[in-house]
C-alpha cells in the first residue's frame, strides 16, 4: 500500500513540477537587447537598455521552457562594452555580436562568446570593415556572416551589404546598391536570406516589402510577391526564424507602423512558399524587444522578453508561444527581495530524454541547503542516491548512467528522479531509459 501511495505522490509531483511558475532571477526590464537559441535548447539574452538609459553588458540564459527559469551568466573574463541595438547571431556553436549603441558612441566592434569556455574574445577585424551602426542584422549562411542595413550616428540609413569570412578574417562589401533598411526582420534558409520591413531614408518611411538575397555576394536583393496576410508597414519588431528540417519560417511580433503606433500582431512567413500567415495574438503591443525559437527532440518553443510598451517604457514581461496548442503564456518575474513565496528549488528536465547510456539531471537552489537527489523505479523502490549533502546556491548538474547504488546496470524502463531540499521540499520528474536506436 505504501508503494502505491508513493507512486501516486510521484506522479502528482511530476504534474505539478512541470507547470509554469514565476521566473526567478529574470533580467531587468529592457529594450533593444538580443536573444539567440543555443544548441542545448536554451535561449541566451545579451545587453539592452533600461528606463533610465543605462546600458547593459550582462547575459542571461533561459534554460527550462516548462519551469520558466532565467539564470544570469558571469563570464570567466571581462564582457564586451555595454550596448543596445546591436546585431547578434550564432555560428558553429558560438555566439557573436557586432556594433550597436555604446555608452558614448556607435560601435563597430565584433565579439565572440564561447559557451564551452565561458569566455568572450574580441575579433581583431581588418581595416576595411563596416562603419559603426545600429539597427542592423547579421545572419550566418553556409559558414559566412552577412551584415545588412542599419543607421549611422546621424540617423542616415546604410545602403551597403557585407560578407564576413571567419576563416580569413576578411570583410567584403558588395559594390551594388542595396535597399536601405534599419529595424527590419531577417531570416535565412539554404543559401537565401530574407528580410521584411524596417525604416528607409527617413523616420516616417516604414517598409512593407519582403525581399531576398541569394548568397554569396555578387547578386542583388529581389522583391518577391507574397500571398496571405502580410503584416503591413513595420519596423523595430520582435523577430526570429526557424530552419530545421520541418520548418523554414520567419516569425514577427509587434513593432511599430508608419504612424509609430505599437502593434500586437503575430505573423509567420514561410520562406519556401513565400506565404504570410497571421497567428493567434497574445502579448500586448510592444516594440524594440527580442524573441527566439528553440527546439529539441521533444518540443519547439518561442520565447519573447522585454521591449517598449505604449508608454515608451521597457518591460520585463516574459512570454512563451506553444506551437502545438497555438497559444501564448506569460511568465511573470518575481522580485527575490520582496516576495518570499518563490520556490526554494527548480528541477529541470533531464537531457537527453529518452536516453540509452547516460543522462544529465540539473537543478537550481536559491540558497545554501541540504540536497538529496535520488532515483526511484515505478514501484517506488529507492534505486540510487546521486547526491546527498550541503550545497551552495546556484545551478548544479549530475550525470546518471542508469545504474544502482551497487553500480549494477538497470533494465530499460521508466524511472523517477526526486529532489529534496532540507529534507522537506520535494520535486520529482520522470525519465525514460530505453534503447533509442
Amino acid at each position: 500500500m505504501k508503494k502505491l501511495v508513493f507512486i501516486s505522490t510521484l506522479l502528482l509531483l511530476v504534474s505539478a513540477s512541470t507547470s509554469a511558475q514565476p521566473s526567478p532571477n529574470a533580467p531587468e526590464a529592457r529594450h533593444d537587447h538580443s536573444m539567440l537559441p543555443l544548441p542545448d535548447g536554451s535561449v541566451l539574452l545579451i545587453g539592452g537598455e533600461d528606463v533610465s538609459g543605462h546600458l547593459f553588458s550582462d547575459m542571461y540564459v533561459f534554460n527550462d521552457m516548462q519551469m520558466g527559469v532565467w539564470n544570469e551568466i558571469t563570464p570567466a573574463n571581462d564582457p564586451p562594452p555595454a550596448r543596445r541595438s546591436h546585431a547578434a547571431w550564432a555560428r558553429d556553436g558560438k555566439v557573436y555580436i557586432h556594433g550597436g549603441y555604446g555608452e558614448n558612441n556607435l560601435l563597430d566592434d565584433m565579439w565572440q562568446y564561447d559557451m564551452a569556455t565561458n569566455e568572450w574574445t574580441q575579433i581583431n577585424q581588418p581595416a576595411d570593415k563596416p562603419d559603426p551602426r545600429y539597427g542592423h542584422t547579421v545572419v550566418s549562411v553556409n559558414g559566412k556572416d552577412y551584415l545588412y542595413g542599419g543607421k549611422n550616428d546621424s540617423g542616415t540609413d546604410f545602403t551597403d551589404f557585407w560578407s564576413y569570412d571567419p576563416g580569413s578574417n576578411d570583410w567584403q562589401e558588395d559594390d551594388d546598391f542595396h535597399p536601405p533598411s534599419a529595424g527590419h526582420a531577417i531570416g535565412a534558409v539554404g543559401g537565401t536570406i530574407y528580410a521584411y520591413g524596417g525604416i528607409r531614408w527617413n523616420e516616417d518611411d516604414y517598409r512593407d516589402d519582403t525581399r531576398y538575397y541569394d548568397t554569396p555576394l555578387g547578386n542583388s536583393w529581389t522583391y518577391t510577391y507574397t500571398s496571405g496576410d502580410s503584416p503591413g508597414p513595420l519596423a523595430f519588431m520582435f523577430h526570429t526564424f526557424m530552419h530545421n528540417l520541418a520548418n523554414h519560417c520567419m516569425y514577427l511580433f509587434g513593432g511599430e507602423n508608419g504612424s509609430k503606433e505599437l502593434q500586437d500582431g503575430f505573423y509567420k512567413f514561410n520562406m519556401d512558399t513565400h506565404t504570410w500567415y497571421q497567428l493567434p495574438a497574445g502579448p500586448p503591443a510592444l516594440s524594440h524587444g527580442s524573441m527566439a525559437i528553440t527546439w529539441n527532440n521533444e518540443d519547439t518553443t518561442l520565447v519573447l522578453f522585454g521591449g517598449l510598451n505604449s508608454s515608451g517604457e521597457p518591460v520585463d514581461e516574459n512570454w512563451q508561444y506553444n506551437f502545438d496548442e497555438e497559444s501564448w503564456e506569460v511568465l511573470t518575474a518575481i522580485d527575490d527581495q520582496n516576495n518570499q513565496t518563490q520556490p526554494l528549488a527548480y528541477l529541470y528536465d533531464n537531457y537527453p530524454n529518452p536516453f540509452k547510456i547516460s543522462t544529465t539531471i540539473s537543478y537550481t537552489i536559491r540558497e545554501k541547503s541540504h540536497v538529496n537527489l535520488s532515483i526511484y523505479n515505478v514501484n517506488g523502490q529507492h534505486i540510487k542516491t546521486l547526491t546527498s549533502g550541503m550545497q551552495s546556491s546556484g545551478t548544479h548538474e549530475i550525470n546518471w548512467s542508469a545504474n544502482d547504488n551497487d553500480a549494477n546496470s538497470l533494465p530499460y524502463g521508466i524511472y523517477f528522479y526526486n529532489l529534496k531540499i532540507d529534507g522537506d521540499n520535494s520535486l520529482t520528474k520522470k525519465c525514460f531509459y530505453f534503447d533509442t536506436r
